[in-house]
């Protein structure tokens, strides 16, 4: 339906719930630190997982954010028995929000914005509430194209310019995510295992999986 997208299918052989239950178990054996992985980790599991895709806070709603934390203390067991239906939920939930956000935008271009008045922005939503709700999320949203915009014309684009420049900004990162492949959720999903284990080790990408 509109609110699931599928993953692009993969020329690399599909990794597995048992792949990543093998992956997982091999990497807390092997790793120095011999640490357990449990409730905590996997709370910073998910919130790495999330920040993967929406870092600035501007296409998940609070109501999804509330939903995805159901499962907040139960990753560590589901990544030991290779359950990955988080990731594909977290995932399809935020295509479903692109395409919110891109349809919005496409209306936002057509305004016309007067950069001359005074206004306020917050640059840094790394830790900023996640919107209530759509309006909320679109305000929020409106607020960044303008502040984007602004840029632009400082360093010299007219508007329309600018407006041409951040449509094509914006269709190359949505595009990016909208044609991962199933491989590439996976592997999104158990880097933010291994992020939130240790911020210094990381998964590697589907190309590297023959080599492991």
């Amino acid at each position: 339906g509109a609110d699931c997208s599928h993953p692009h299918a993969d020329e690399n052989p599909e990794l597995t719930g048992d792949h990543v239950a093998n992956i997982t178990r091999m990497f807390l054996r092997s790793h120095y630190s011999r640490q357990g992985f449990d409730d905590v980790h996997s709370a910073e599991m998910l919130k790495e997982y999330e920040e993967h895709f929406d870092p600035g806070r501007y296409y998940f709603l609070q109501s999804d954010i509330k939903e995805f934390n159901r499962y907040s203390t139960q990753l560590d067991d589901q990544i030991r028995r290779g359950d990955i239906d988080v990731a594909f939920l977290v995932y399809d939930r935020f295509i479903q929000r692109v395409h919110q956000r891109e349809a919005y935008l496409t209306k936002l271009l057509h305004e016309h914005f007067d950069l001359k008045r005074d206004d306020t922005f917050i640059v840094d939503r790394k830790d900023a509430p996640y919107a209530a709700d759509e309006a909320d999320a679109e305000k929020l949203f409106r607020n960044r194209v303008k502040r984007e915009l602004l840029e632009l014309t400082l360093r010299g684009q007219s508007q329309d310019e600018a407006k041409e420049t951040l449509r094509k900004r914006y269709r190359s990162v949505h595009f990016r995510f909208e044609h991962f492949t199933h491989n590439d959720v996976v592997t999104a999903f158990l880097n933010a295992f291994t992020n939130a284990y240790d911020p210094h080790s990381s998964y590697m990408s589907p190309d590297d999986l023959e080599n492991f």
